[in-house]
């Protein structure tokens, strides 16, 4: 069975040549406009599907839809065979990954350390500390996942890609305090971020110690934190 005129679909080009039936024939005619609409569609399903795993990502949930979108139309899926390696340990860790489908495990040496399922991400280190990897990440049979490299981000945010990300989780955290959304505007905000800096703190590690006194206001970016009841 063969086809003619595709590329006129693709480049909306004049027909180089005339064709004739030399026979009664049968022919099933896509028209220009009609396959348009199917290109359209498809990207439009394909940027929200994209869409909806960067949501999944903590520090880029907040950043607003246009800087989304620049992210989205830079991600491609990164197919992997089995018992391919996406990363390996002492790799220098420049990109964050999210699984699209199928199963990856985590390796430190010849340990199992865990498995990643769809939906689930890693290699978020990268965006606060510079660092080498620290396991070996392997597909489990085929599987496939966003890739978001420093270059990705770079091109859809700005050389301050770091800046953006952070300021768009800390001015969340203000408008939606209930006494910050009362007294400070858009432009108060972004002034206060700047003097604001990024402190990591090491699992168990005591942020403010009941019955002393501090004067700090605190915006989590990644993590889990608790109020532990205790006499210190």
């Amino acid at each position: 069975m063969d086809c003619f005129g595709d590329l006129a679909l693709l480049q909306n080009n004049k027909r180089s040549g005339s064709v004739r039936s030399v026979s009664d024939t049968e022919l099933y005619v896509l028209n220009g406009e009609v396959f348009r609409k199917i290109v359209n569609s498809i990207n439009e399903e394909k940027l929200k599907e994209k869409l909806f795993f960067i949501d999944l990502i903590p520090i880029f949930k907040k950043l607003n839809n246009i800087q989304k979108t620049n992210i989205a139309k830079l991600i491609n899926l990164k197919e992997l065979k089995d018992q391919e390696t996406i990363f390996n340990e002492k790799d220098i860790g420049d990109s964050i990954c999210i699984v699209y489908d199928g199963i990856l495990k985590c390796y430190d040496g010849d340990k199992e350390i865990r498995k990643l399922y769809p939906k689930e991400y890693f290699g978020k280190n990268f965006f606060f500390i510079d660092f080498d990897k620290t396991l070996d990440i392997i597909s489990i049979g085929k599987s496939s996942c966003f890739v978001f490299s420093r270059e990705i981000l770079i091109e859809a945010l700005g050389n301050s890609y770091k800046d953006e990300i952070l300021f768009s989780i800390f001015k969340d955290s203000f408008k939606n305090n209930s006494i910050f959304s009362e007294i400070f505007s858009d432009s108060q905000i972004e002034n206060i971020y700047k003097i604001f800096h990024l402190k990591e703190y090491k699992h168990d590690e005591i942020i403010y110690a009941a019955g002393v006194k501090h004067r700090k206001i605190i915006t989590l970016i990644e993590g889990n934190i608790v109020n532990v009841f205790k006499n210190f």
